[in-house]
């Protein structure tokens, strides 16, 4: 409730640094919601979550809900639970607003969050912390906000020496390793319970295309942005690589990936 009446988004500070509405929509209209990576990264984080929140009422954030693809999922894994909807630009919260009806929408920047201590059960972040340039506080403020035993679902963008023209387009500070991505969490305090990749099978043909798109980073920013909506739009409604994908997730209940498109981590904030 804002001055007596009640409101769809609950607005506290917004961020313009590495992200904008128009980004927003560009993925949109390209990616929808039909990416095969994006699909898979969903499946993912939803099963990953179950295994490491077992409460049936969690309250669960997730952090950078952008077109809120995720969020219907999350509350169909908790129906007793309290799922929140968060991102920094209110225009991409206002139109969620209007399609996820019973969802609260919160928008802050993670930098300066301005929820308390110890208030939620999980967070769920995908794709989000390459966009922050502290990074570090970022994480610390995913600690902060934790329940004691509570947990966080990250994925970030995989492989540092891959930085292209893609990254460069969607305003990315940076792409990461395993082994820096780990400490980044260890150093706020988490416990990780779980890292794997995502991609896995995906990541030879992947890179080779990373590796040639670095060399256009000095063309024509138009010929840069053509480039990438290409890419993207092949990767939409993609039935081989969901079978891949499909594939993967079924082994990965067995195995820990040791390479592949992007990053997973499950944290836990240590029990008091």
């Amino acid at each position: 409730m804002v001055d007596g009446k009640r409101a769809p988004v609950l607005v506290y500070c917004t961020r313009r640094e590495s992200w904008d509405d128009e980004l927003t929509l560009f993925h949109e209209q390209l990616a929808g919601a039909d990416h095969f990576i994006d699909i898979a990264s969903r499946r993912s984080a939803v099963t990953e979550l179950k295994s490491c929140l077992k409460k049936q009422d969690p309250v669960v954030l997730e952090i950078g809900s952008s077109s809120g693809f995720l969020l219907p999922l999350i509350r169909k894994a908790y129906p007793d639970g309290l799922v929140i909807g968060s991102d920094s630009f209110p225009e991409a919260l206002e139109r969620l607003a209007e399609t996820s009806p019973g969802i609260p929408l919160l928008g802050f920047d993670i930098t300066e969050c301005p929820l308390p201590d110890g208030c939620v059960d999980a967070v769920v972040l995908l794709n989000v912390l390459e966009h922050i340039k502290d990074d570090d506080k970022a994480m610390r403020t995913i600690f902060r906000i934790l329940k004691p035993g509570g947990v966080a679902i990250l994925e970030v963008p995989s492989g540092s020496g891959l930085f292209d023209i893609y990254d460069e387009l969607l305003k990315h500070y940076r792409r990461y390793d395993m082994k820096s991505f780990r400490v980044l969490a260890q150093n706020a305090g988490f416990e990780v319970l779980k890292h794997s990749h995502l991609g896995f099978f995906a990541y030879p043909g992947f890179a080779l295309v990373k590796k040639r798109n670095k060399l256009l980073l000095d063309r024509d920013a138009a010929v840069k942005k053509n480039k990438v909506a290409s890419a993207i739009r092949k990767g939409r409604k993609n039935l081989p690589m969901d079978i891949v994908m499909g594939l993967e997730f079924f082994l990965g209940r067995f195995v820990n990936y040791p390479f592949g498109i992007r990053c997973l981590l499950n944290l836990r904030k240590p029990p008091i």
